[in-house]
């Protein structure tokens, strides 16, 4: 009886170890290799080193940081360091240099781009596109941060952007924002007259015990157990939740050829952007409104690899042009200027380049071509700082059209 037991111990002893063992290499694997991983340009705002709570906007980058971000489509990492403004990018001088004509991008990854070097952002090669047009020394800001929408951007213009005495303010519209809105609107907070004021991370507001995170919580094999417990009801979506704003499946439904009444979330997300524009000209500034498609919008194949990650069927192609439509009659009704870069994305030569492969976000000639289209938007809307001699002229630029209009004289 007794050699039975000591067995009996030693098998179980052996099997714990075993387990332990295998635990620590999948623990390893995941921290390998595993696409969601804090870091990539999936991750959830919680989940992403890049980004930490926040009290007033939901999240924010974090300040100060330098930090290594895989790339979904190459096997190296791309360097994101962020300024003391939890913005991407140098250290901006406050307050703002004489002589310095300020641009400042808002909006979600699509600006913040952590897949691309800083170089290639659009807002840098906005930058370069527009210096030789002025006298003035050009500066744009990249204010991008993971998961914003129209609502976090405002706050976040409200309590740092505008202490950095932008001239121009581009706030980017992803096709994202509506689901996004939806989620952080239950944490917003107004004042006396509704205006908001706060969206504060429901992480902050959780039990002192709970602030610095278990142990559990740094165990990237409960955080994959965690996302795949949410997704599980995903897995099994009807077609009543791939209409549903809440579901994965549903984040885009609103792109659809045949969309659910999405009117009052639509309404909601953009209203933040009126409140932006009568901020920006109480300080002197020119809010410019912009947009370009998401991949599915523009070719049935384009970012195959992140379709699965965010709720699009295989080989969808979403032609509706509703969605930039509502965007633009907004903008016309409360007279604001808007860019939408969407035909000129779309009726691109070889659309899917435009694109990461393994990721939604715009590719190097992605962020090229959406660059020149804001440029142009500026240099022909925005009067008062351009010169009106334009650079010379290469013969390499007579069959584009944005490039045409780059090299036109300014409009005052």
């Amino acid at each position: 009886m007794v050699r039975i037991r000591l067995a009996w111990i030693k098998h179980f002893l052996s099997a714990v170890v075993l387990l332990v063992l295998l635990a620590g290499a999948l623990e390893l694997g995941l921290r390998l290799v595993d696409p969601s991983q804090p870091g990539s340009p999936s991750a959830r705002p919680g989940d992403d080193p890049l980004t930490m709570p926040c009290w007033l906007m939901h999240h924010r980058l974090r300040p100060m940081a330098k930090l290594s971000v895989p790339s979904p489509d190459r096997d190296s990492n791309v360097e994101v360091r962020t300024n003391s403004f939890s913005l991407r990018g140098p250290e901006p001088a406050v307050p703002k240099p004489a002589g310095v004509y300020r641009i400042v991008c808002l909006g979600d990854e699509t600006v913040l781009a952590p897949e691309i070097d800083e170089q290639r952002t659009f807002c840098r090669r906005l930058e370069e596109l527009l210096q030789p047009h002025t006298r003035f020394r050009l500066e744009v800001i990249n204010a991008g941060v993971p998961g914003y929408c129209p609502l976090l951007s405002s706050l976040q213009a409200r309590h740092a952007v505008f202490a950095l005495q932008p001239d121009v303010i581009v706030l980017h519209v992803d096709m994202s924002d509506i689901a996004d809105d939806h989620q952080y609107r239950r944490f917003l907070q107004t004042d006396e007259t509704g205006a908001p004021v706060a969206c504060p991370h429901p992480e902050l507001e959780r039990p002192p015990t709970r602030a610095g995170g278990g142990w559990l919580d740094r165990l990237q094999i409960a955080c994959w157990c965690r996302r795949q417990f949410v997704a599980l009801p995903e897995s099994a979506a009807g077609a009543a939740d791939r209409l549903d704003i809440d579901a994965r499946s549903g984040r885009y439904a609103w792109l659809r050829d045949d969309p659910p009444d999405w009117t009052v979330y639509i309404e909601q997300a953009l209203a933040p952007v009126s409140r932006l524009a009568q901020a920006a000209d109480q300080v002197y500034a020119r809010l410019v409104l912009a947009t370009c498609p998401v991949p599915w919008q523009v070719s049935p194949t384009a970012a195959g690899g992140a379709r699965n990650e965010a709720g699009v069927p295989e080989n969808a192609h979403y032609r509706s042009r509703a969605p930039f439509e509502q965007i633009a009659a907004f903008a016309a009704r409360r007279r604001i200027l808007f860019r939408d870069a969407s035909s000129v994305f779309q009726h691109s030569p070889d659309p899917d380049t435009l694109y990461l492969q393994n990721s939604r976000g715009l590719s190097e000639q992605g962020h090229e071509l959406y660059a020149r289209q804001l440029a142009a938007c500026l240099l022909e809307h925005v009067p008062g700082v351009w010169i009106t001699e334009p650079p010379p002229y290469r013969p390499d630029e007579r069959h584009d059209p944005t490039r045409q209009a780059l090299n036109e004289p300014s409009r005052r």
